[in-house]
């Protein structure tokens, strides 16, 4: 049985979002794609297929793209009502990103229809190790396990995909019945994506 998912990047405007959904984008299968119409920006989505622990699952990614700078409370609860994950995205370059992520957590968790088994994953954006203490913090505040937080590196693209297959896995997990599975997201990933033909295994390149 096919199973549906949806994955939330989230976080303050200008802090990469964008550029890691592209990233994505060029690196997964491809199985349906819309683009959204927004005042500021375009909303992007694409629908990718992947397979963990035997189960084969529809991932919707979402990207907000600049819609968040509207401050539509009806946006955000269509954006978080259905959705099985987050990505909370903060950058070492973008003054209070970390900080601001609280917010975006609160609302996930007001909207969200299933709150008990919505993962939430940290992806820190080009910070070094003399800023990490303010990331373990973060994750101790919100009790975002240790392997749901990415080092992400804009530049050159590092930890995007393993990224992705990180939280896929997790969502995957926890939303199964057995507890073998669930008990499988505190564990590496263990999930299967087929890149599309021709495309570089190298997201930025």
């Amino acid at each position: 049985m096919e199973r549906n998912y949806t994955l939330i990047f989230a976080g303050q405007h200008g802090v990469g979002k964008t550029h890691i959904f592209s990233c994505l984008k060029r690196q997964l299968p491809i199985t349906e794609e819309e683009v959204l119409s927004s005042v500021s920006s375009n909303g992007n989505q694409f629908v990718t297929t992947v397979q963990s622990h035997g189960v084969v699952a529809k991932v919707s990614i979402w990207d907000t793209a600049g819609m968040e700078l509207n401050g539509s409370l009806g946006m955000t609860r269509s954006y978080f009502k259905d959705c099985h994950g987050i990505i909370l995205v903060a950058n070492r370059n973008v003054e209070s990103s970390l900080h601001i992520l609280s917010d975006w957590i609160t609302a996930t968790q007001n909207y969200c229809n299933h709150v008990n088994r919505l993962v939430i994953s940290l992806w820190a954006v080009d910070y070094d190790s003399e800023n990490m203490p303010l990331v373990q913090d973060f994750l101790r505040e919100w009790q975002i396990p240790d392997n749901l937080m990415v080092r992400i590196s804009i530049a050159n693209g590092n930890g995007i995909m393993d990224g992705f297959k990180t939280v896929a896995d997790a969502m995957i997990a926890i939303n199964e019945s057995p507890p073998s599975l669930r008990d499988s997201m505190y564990s590496p990933p263990n999930i299967l994506v087929q890149p599309p033909a021709g495309k570089n295994s190298d997201c930025c390149s």
